[in-house]
């Protein structure tokens, strides 16, 4: 039996609402009043506006220039500060958590620890769901949710096969696995915005 958990019904239309939430409400209201920054295409920066307000977080979020208007209309429309800037600058931004004249905390969808946590939420409510689940197919973009869900699901019920998956337009773990290191991959156009790291 195939199931599919249909994350797009999270408040913000994806997962990144669980990492939001989690990373959000890890910090002391007094860091959260001092402001929360982040780098999105869309998606994590939508949670992180929806939710900064109700605990108190002034948001803002580094955005590239070829986000998708809908997105940035919505961040527009949350209250968040938006700084659009280059793919490079972006780029940067994901990598340093730094950006200019920021004095809030950066939050990191992708490696923060407790956002993979967050994300691992995801296999504990498959697994009661749907206990005699043998494998389970996840997308690979950043990798916080793949990283997420396979180490609860490992740590649960370890026999559970993961497998990633990518678009053929940005494909850098399989890039990565073929060469048995990170390598630099030209990313091509596509619909889903936010995905077509360079590494």
């Amino acid at each position: 039996m195939l199931t599919l958990k249909l994350e797009l019904f999270q408040a913000a239309g994806a997962f990144k609402s669980r990492p939001a939430a989690a990373l959000l409400t890890a910090l002391s209201p007094e860091v959260r009043a001092q402001g929360v920054i982040t780098a999105s295409s869309g998606n994590f920066g939508i949670a992180v506006a929806m939710l900064g307000p109700r605990l108190q977080a002034p948001v803002a979020i580094v955005v590239p220039e070829d986000a998708p208007h809908a997105k940035i209309s919505r961040l527009k429309a949350l209250g968040a500060q938006l700084h659009v800037v280059d793919a490079d600058s972006w780029w940067e931004t994901v990598i340093t958590h730094q950006f200019a004249g920021s004095t809030g905390i950066y939050l990191d969808a992708v490696a923060d620890p407790v956002a993979i946590a967050a994300n691992g939420a995801i296999a504990i409510e498959l697994l009661e769901e749907r206990p005699e689940i043998d494998a389970i197919a996840i997308p690979f973009g950043g990798g916080g949710l793949l990283c997420g869900v396979a180490a609860a699901m490992r740590a649960l019920k370890p026999s559970v096969r993961i497998i990633a998956c990518e678009g053929d337009f940005a494909a850098p773990l399989c890039a990565a696995r073929a060469a048995g290191t990170p390598v630099k991959v030209a990313p091509q156009p596509s619909f889903v915005s936010g995905i077509g790291a360079p590494a």
